[in-house]
């Protein structure tokens, strides 16, 4: 039996060794499922599904289409794809990546891809200790990001001065690129600046972050989403702070994303798309058909 109602998240279009994105989807994988949606569904924007769920009306039958981060090949790839169909998409950037700062947890899988996590776990022994703490062996991809485990801001700030040389991440789309992307249905949104997990983060620092990546966001010509979609996305991922944080940025609501996932060619399994009031704003559960992240 297929879902009421769904969102489905794509993060890139490709093999996952080329991408750098082991929940990457297939081209032909991303197309099938663009068929299987319409086939069963009528494609709406995810801001049309939040706020039919936040006025309690009925979304059966309705689905929508996002993707997340800034890989290029959604861009080039998976966006044509959907406006071809004449579909809409909502496509959630992280604004510091987008100025070309170097994406924190592209350092921390590089650090695992090189061989170098002894070399960073010593480099912490001398430069934060308590850091090193929270990081168990065998962890470190999950535990960098906890923020029960370490601070993650610190973190951030360690990973970049024990790799103060890479810059703007080649496979990750430009201002200028985004700017002149002319696909009709097409809509920005706001996956915050840096991409941490906002429960670590202060009130003061949740408004911050979002209130910069609004205010990049708002100098590109798209029609921008009303939804802030929390990295990682998942219920430990943002608490009371985030939806204070998001109504001072002139936000609408949540997008998150849901348990039990499944694979990308098994959409019939997919379950119902949720959603809950909380803090007076519409929390959105977005499923993914690609894999699920950890």
């Amino acid at each position: 039996m297929k879902p009421q109602s769904l969102v489905m998240l794509f993060h890139a279009i490709g093999r996952a060794e080329d991408t750098n994105y082991k929940d990457a989807i297939t081209v032909e994988a991303f197309d099938r499922a663009l068929t299987w949606l319409q086939s069963h569904y009528r494609v709406v924007a995810i801001d049309e599904i939040a706020a039919r769920r936040a006025a309690d009306q009925d979304i059966k039958g309705l689905a929508a289409l996002t993707f997340d981060d800034n890989h290029r090949s959604v861009l080039e790839i998976g966006l044509p794809l959907v406006a071809a169909r004449g579909l809409p998409a909502t496509w959630y950037l992280m604004t510091a990546a987008l100025a070309g700062e170097g994406f924190w947890r592209r350092k921390v899988t590089g650090i695992v891809a090189s061989g170098q996590e002894a070399a960073f776990r010593a480099f912490l022994s001398s430069e934060a200790p308590e850091i090193l703490e929270g990081l168990r062996p065998g962890k470190f991809y999950r535990d960098s990001k906890d923020p029960a485990r370490v601070s993650v801001p610190r973190m951030v700030e360690l990973l970049q001065a024990f790799d103060p040389g890479s810059g703007p991440e080649p496979d990750f789309v430009t201002p200028g690129e985004v700017a002149s992307m002319a696909l009709p249905g097409i809509s920005l949104g706001n996956h915050s600046n840096r991409h941490m997990v906002m429960s670590g983060l202060t009130a003061e620092q949740q408004r911050a972050d979002l209130g910069t990546a609004s205010e990049a966001l708002s100098h590109f010509p798209q029609t921008k989403s009303r939804l802030f979609c929390v990295p990682f996305g998942g219920a430990k991922t943002y608490n009371a702070a985030t939806l204070e944080a998001t109504a001072a940025t002139g936000l609408s609501g949540l997008a998150v994303t849901a348990v039990g996932l499944v694979a990308a060619d098994d959409l019939t399994q997919h379950p119902l798309l949720a959603s809950e009031t909380y803090g007076g704003q519409a929390v959105v559960r977005c499923l993914t058909p690609a894999l699920v992240l950890d």
